[in-house]
């Protein structure tokens, strides 16, 4: 079975944690966020 949970982190950043893996979700700077990991959409897209 998958299994996935999101944690929030400072602003907008999210880490992501889906069976072994990792991700970090972020906004830009621009947009209020701290930059340190891909923009949620870009995460969709790629």
């Amino acid at each position: 079975m998958a299994h996935a949970l999101l944690d929030s982190e400072t602003g907008y950043a999210a880490v992501i944690h889906a069976g072994r893996h990792q991700l970090t979700a972020d906004e830009p700077s621009l947009r209020g966020g701290t930059d340190t990991g891909p923009a949620p959409y870009e995460l969709l897209l790629s």
